[in-house]
């Protein structure tokens, strides 16, 4: 998956969300009672609804992320079952003439051939895998911080202007919402299971 380089969180970006407009808007929502007290600090509905805006945005990466994997998991997945394979003994057939015996030990050592062709194929696909999804997941780590840090640099614009219609007396920031992100938990399990598959396909974590 192709992270886009640019944020774009609806209902935190684009046309209108500038930061002379969100000050505009802190100081209005003061004067309309908006700014809420609670235990841990001060929250307003609009901070809210930019943080429900955000956390849809993320868990949507990360069941596109999730979506991006699959493929990948099933290849992988048939690559570790035909190591699996490989890695059974095939033994000859006892009896029979010896000019039996020696075609039959001829037809093994080809296959065998075959196969140390194979497997050195197949680990190094894995491997090329395994590359990518460690930048993958850099990709994703490195947008999710953006995106954090876009809504950050809204809220704080809006929260200024909050603050310059009181005494300073309110906490320099809102309190943050926290949300559960359904797909994160997902995604973290599927990428831990795929690494730990290509780990046993590489050798690192079953000797085949």
């Amino acid at each position: 998956m192709k992270y886009p380089t640019k944020v774009r969180i609806r209902g935190v970006t684009g046309l209108g969300r500038w930061h002379w407009l969100e000050r505009w808007t802190g100081r209005k929502d003061w004067n309309r009672g908006q700014i809420q007290q609670v235990e841990a600090g001060c929250t307003a509905p609009w901070v809210e609804q930019r943080h429900h805006y955000y956390a849809s945005y993320c868990n949507e990466l990360y069941l596109r992320s999730v979506q991006e994997l699959e493929p990948l998991a099933l290849e992988v997945a048939g690559m570790v079952e035909e190591l699996k394979g490989m890695a059974r003994p095939n033994l000859l057939p006892q009896g029979g003439c010896e000019e039996e015996a020696r075609r039959l030990a001829e037809a093994q050592a080809v296959r065998a051939a075959s196969q140390a062709a194979r497997r050195t194929e197949i680990l190094v696909r894995l491997a090329e895998i395994r590359c990518e999804l460690e930048n993958r997941a850099q990709a994703l780590e490195h947008l999710l911080e953006k995106s954090r840090e876009t809504l950050e640099a809204h809220t704080a614009a809006y929260w200024s202007g909050v603050l310059a219609m009181t005494d300073h007396s309110l906490p320099s920031a809102p309190v943050p919402c926290e949300h559960q992100l359904p797909g994160k938990m997902r995604y973290e399990a599927y990428h831990a299971n795929l690494i730990a598959l290509l780990e046993q396909g590489l050798g690192e974590g079953v000797v085949l």
